[in-house]
């Protein structure tokens, strides 16, 4: 689920394949949609609050009228036969740059992808140059990740992209470059969430994996404690400036639950 920038309306993701847009302050749901062949993923609110972008695992992007929930378009540069960036991945997480026509979408696959709805409504076209459509690079840009598993989760403000992904890695990269910045460590499996406090400079992720912890809350725990513990976990790793050293730092605190 994801809120709009100024709170004023929800949309939610669900594995039944639809999504749904909801005013928060009345709780009415306001439109819902079952366009997806599969698991519906995520969902992110354009900035200008014109659309609803939801990733899914049938390989799409669909963008809709945010207040009618009518569709506009669906990316499908998850889906390509054939090119440089050929591949058939599902697609776990879908977000807009803030101020920016630009979203990110990320699962399966080595990229990170950048385009934009409007421009992929135009590139879509229609059976008649269907073929030209296929030789044509499009206009969206890739982002190489570096993961060796799916990215879960992605994040973007302040000019960086973060991403997290199933083989415990969590990655920082400079949107305008799209040059990885550094990697935070210590996880060693799936990392399935996670976000970005500009105000605080943090980055907070979410993952199930046995880690070293600095500190415990744990119902079977009396105190905390310093050790290993195995099961989902939640930390906080600090930002450090973009430019220093491409290392990270160890998280400043974990909350295990």
């Amino acid at each position: 689920a994801g809120f709009r920038d100024d709170g004023a309306r929800i949309a939610a993701a669900s594995a039944d394949q639809t999504v749904r847009a909801y005013d928060p302050a009345t709780g009415k749901r306001l439109w819902s949609q079952k366009l997806h062949a599969d698991w519906a993923t995520g969902v992110a609110f354009s900035p200008d609050h014109r659309y609803v972008a939801s990733s899914s695992k049938d390989k799409t992007v669909k963008i809709y009228d945010a207040e009618t929930g009518e569709l506009y378009t669906t990316y499908t540069g998850h889906n390509k036969m054939i090119g440089k960036y050929a591949g058939q991945n599902p697609v776990y997480a879908v977000k807009f740059v803030p101020g920016s026509p630009v979203a990110l979408s990320a699962g399966g696959g080595n990229w990170i992808q950048l385009w934009e709805p409007e421009k992929a409504h135009d590139e879509n076209g229609t059976a008649a140059d269907m073929e030209d459509r296929f030789k044509s690079a499009g206009h969206a840009r890739y982002l190489a990740h570096g993961a060796t598993q799916e990215v879960f989760a992605i994040a973007v403000d302040q000019g960086q992209v973060f991403a997290a992904s199933a083989d415990g890695q969590v990655k920082q990269f400079d949107l305008a470059t799209l040059a990885e910045v550094r990697s935070y460590p210590g996880h060693q499996d799936w990392v399935y969430a996670l976000d970005f406090s500009a105000a605080t400079n943090l980055v907070n992720v979410t993952g199930q994996f046995p880690h070293r912890f600095l500190f415990s809350s744990c119902k079977t725990a009396g105190t905390p404690t310093q050790g290993t513990h195995a099961g989902t976990g939640f930390n906080v790793v600090e930002l450090m400036s973009a430019s220093s050293s491409t290392a990270a730092t160890e998280p400043l605190y974990e909350y295990y639950y």
